[in-house]
């Protein structure tokens, strides 16, 4: 897994200046945190993916901590695989 200094050297290797690098780096995570709650969805059943979809995220959030035990998990893998390879396709676009 990048950590936040790797990430940071190599948004400054593109140019990136310090006071954008932090804004680019909570716009990444929000794809990544996206990207994994996408993830753990499709493990759920179509009518429990209908139902969470029309959730609010303060809804999604309490009903996730209400039901946990019933609910599948999500591994550190999982996310740790989405994590890089999102930085990775990120740096790939911006090295376009």
């Amino acid at each position: 897994m990048l950590s936040k200094n790797e990430i940071v050297i190599k948004l400054k290797e593109f140019g990136f200046k310090d006071e954008s690098i932090d804004g680019v780096i909570t716009d990444v995570v929000q794809i990544i945190l996206g990207k994994s709650l996408g993830n753990y969805f499709l493990e759920l059943p179509e009518s429990e993916q209908i139902k969470l979809r029309e959730f609010s995220a303060e809804q999604l959030i309490e009903h996730i901590e209400n039901n946990k035990d019933n609910l599948p998990k999500f591994s550190n893998q999982e996310f740790v695989k989405i994590y890089d390879e999102t930085w990775r396709n990120y740096f790939a676009t911006i090295s376009k």
